[in-house]
């Protein structure tokens, strides 16, 4: 996978480059990724840019135990 992460809507499916994000050292980065990517399978007719404001408002507001949770997503 050359990209972060990638969202299949027929599918239902999130997928996250974790070996990708990890090599930038910042483990913020596998969240901020998985944070986007919830939110293109929330809303799949949002732009990228819109994606990209909501998924920095969101992470900005989430508590340690939220965070935790979207880690605990990566299998």
């Amino acid at each position: 996978m050359r990209a972060y992460g990638d969202t299949d809507t027929d599918k239902r499916l999130i997928r996250v480059n974790v070996k990708k994000s990890k090599r930038s050292g910042n483990r913020g980065e596998v969240l901020n990724t998985l944070i986007h990517e919830t939110e293109h399978a929330k809303h799949p007719r949002l732009g990228e840019r819109q994606t990209y404001k909501r998924t920095a408002r969101l992470e900005k507001r989430l508590s340690r135990r939220q965070k935790q949770k979207y880690y605990n997503l990566i299998k």
